[in-house]
């Protein structure tokens, strides 16, 4: 089925490769298939070895229950044209498997195994640091949030958007024209720009109603190249309010020893 040339490259390539004919009952259905050919990394990658499977059945190698999943799973790729790619641990468990199969004739099907253990932990290891990182912000009072280049949202904490009193996923891709008044709007957007034209962080003031919020914003890098907008904003209203008092204070204090100093005069 294949030629000196070609059986050198599969037995020599990385990829673990496997060519499988099937076995048909006596109704023409698919019951069983046996190993035709394997090469080093297929044993490598599976732990599968051409001494105990080649020539065997798949109901020989492997448990009955498990074997029947894999008939049902090829069948329609050795008889039925189908090209299939998905992701499966290995036999024993202790590896992370991506599986190309198809059929170079009818009743017959390769599969091309890669071993994805390495890539499969660091994607899980990042969607821990992601959901780490989530758990953080979320933990935060201060709102946070990061704006695509389009100053659209594209991440928010729980506190941002429980001030819009909106779940996050309803924040997503909106403006701030989307979600506040036109002049808070316009603030926002003011400062995002001033931030994202200025290249480093910025601290700002801004009034919203009859709140005070000091935000800090910066540019943010994003994996389409573009640069967006980060930002931490804090409700600064009661030190505000207790600052102007102690002024207020203060002045009065001032004002009385003042008097004192001329009245003793």
């Amino acid at each position: 089925m294949i030629g000196f040339a070609t059986d050198k490259i599969l037995h020599s390539m990385n990829v673990g490769y496997a060519l499988h004919e099937f076995i048909t009952d006596e109704n023409g259905q698919p019951c069983d298939y046996v190993f035709i050919d394997v090469n080093p990394a297929f044993e490598k990658v599976t732990g599968l070895l051409a001494a105990d499977i080649i020539g065997k059945r798949v109901t020989q190698v492997l448990a009955e229950t498990e074997a029947d999943q894999w008939i049902k799973r090829y069948g329609p790729v050795a008889f039925g044209g189908q090209e299939m790619r998905f992701e499966q641990p290995s036999i024993n468990m202790d590896r992370s498997l991506r599986i190309h199969a198809f059929s170079p004739a009818a009743g017959y099907f390769v599969t091309m195994v890669v071993d994805i253990t390495e890539e499969t932990r660091h994607k899980h290891e990042l969607a821990a640091s992601n959901e780490l990182l989530y758990r953080f912000l979320n933990s935060s009072s201060d709102m946070a949030y990061i704006k695509n280049h389009e100053f659209r949202y594209i991440f928010v904490n729980q506190a941002l958007a429980d001030y819009y009193r909106k779940q996050p996923e309803e924040i997503i891709g909106k403006t701030d024209f989307d979600l506040l008044a036109t002049p808070a709007a316009k603030s926002f957007r003011r400062t995002d720009q001033k931030a994202l034209g200025a290249g480093t962080l910025i601290i700002n003031e801004e009034v919203i109603g009859d709140r005070i919020y000091e935000s800090i914003k910066f540019p943010v890098k994003l994996a389409t190249s573009n640069t967006g907008i980060g930002a931490f904003i804090k409700d600064i209203t009661a030190n505000r309010r207790n600052e102007d008092y102690l002024l207020q204070q203060l002045t009065q204090l001032d004002d009385y020893a003042e008097r004192r100093v001329m009245k003793e005069k």
